[in-house]
């Protein structure tokens, strides 16, 4: 009986060890895509600064989409301070109010996943909106000259 005990004891053990390994795993390569993401979504937005600062009338144009692209980063920098829901209807909200139309996981794909990775895979999907946003929005539409 003692042996049985000790091994389901192990055994659990080992299983929780194994499971805590695949979450590091997914962990670190969530954070891999996400710093990428950024690096593009940044290096876009530097484009469209310097656009900007070559021509003010080309920034009076675009006042309205500058303001949709700063409130999806304000929104995003807020997600440790709020519960679930709330990220979720901000997120969905955006997606259809400013015309996005993103494919976004379902509601119930993050019922069950831990915080930390919960975090970065909603961080992935405000800088996928301020993405697609931009290249829906903006980047089309500035001066070739830019280099696009």
């Amino acid at each position: 009986m003692k042996k049985v005990i000790l091994t389901l004891i192990a055994f659990t053990f080992f299983s929780c060890q194994q499971k805590a390994d695949n979450s590091l795993h997914l962990y670190s390569q969530i954070e891999i895509c996400r710093k990428e993401l950024e690096k593009d979504v940044d290096a876009e937005n530097e484009i469209i600064k310097y656009a900007f600062e070559e021509s003010r009338e080309l920034k009076e144009r675009f006042k309205k989409h500058i303001r949709s692209v700063n409130l999806i980063a304000n929104s995003s920098r807020h997600i440790g301070n709020a519960d679930r829901d709330k990220i979720l209807n901000t997120r969905d909200s955006l997606n259809k109010s400013l015309g996005i139309n993103l494919n976004l996981a379902p509601r119930l794909s993050y019922k069950k996943i831990d915080d930390s990775i919960f975090k970065k895979t909603i961080e992935i999907d405000f800088l996928r909106l301020r993405k697609h946003y931009q290249e829906k929005y903006i980047l089309p539409f500035l001066p070739k000259e830019i280099g696009l």
